[in-house]
């Protein structure tokens, strides 16, 4: 059976939900854009019915980023650069790398399947489809996501997750992926 479920959730709901939940709680997180992706994910495994720590973790997750990243590699340069290297959180140094992030929800979840994040600088739909793609070859369950750090309409970021499971073909997850992303754009606009 085919099964697709769709979560979106914004910083201030990952800190609440981080809160609620009794695995999130007793994680220290470094950095928000962490704490949104594990938070999003977690909460996407909830609305799925899949529980976790996964005993059989065979999912894929692919994330899309935007210029998130690029904020927690200013912050580590501007330490440096104001106060030397010893200025500089070695807790902050991981997350200059776009994958730690996505790393860090495969070991407290245990995903055992592939895990890659792709910098988004066009529609977070195109990358997706590209994504999706990864899916065809031998994935039967995977995560897509997109994290929106920034929106001119919005103060905070957001993460949109899409759970995605049993051998689609390409043009059923292209379409999954247009109606659940675009859905996002739309949303981000209100």
């Amino acid at each position: 059976m085919k099964k697709t479920v769709r979560t979106i959730i914004s910083l201030s709901d990952a800190r609440r939900y981080a809160l609620a939940n009794p695995i999130l709680k007793s994680h220290r997180f470094v950095d928000d854009l962490e704490l949104l992706v594990v938070a999003g994910i977690a909460r996407l495994f909830d609305d799925a019915g899949i529980s976790y720590p996964l005993k059989h973790g065979d999912i894929s997750l692919y994330l899309g980023l935007d210029c998130g990243i690029e904020e927690i590699k200013n912050r580590f340069l501007r330490d440096i650069i104001n106060g030397g290297i010893s200025m500089a959180s070695p807790l902050l140094f991981p997350y200059t790398a776009p994958n730690t992030i996505a790393a860090r929800a495969t070991i407290l979840f245990g995903i055992q399947g592939e895990c890659l994040t792709f910098p988004v600088k066009n529609s977070p739909v195109d990358v997706l489809k590209y994504i999706s793609t990864f899916l065809i070859d031998g994935t039967e369950r995977g995560i897509l996501g997109y994290i929106n750090t920034y929106h001119e309409k919005r103060e905070e970021g957001t993460i949109t997750l899409a759970y995605i499971e049993d051998n689609y073909n390409l043009h059923d997850i292209e379409k999954t992926v247009c109606t659940i992303f675009m859905k996002n754009e739309d949303e981000n606009l209100r």
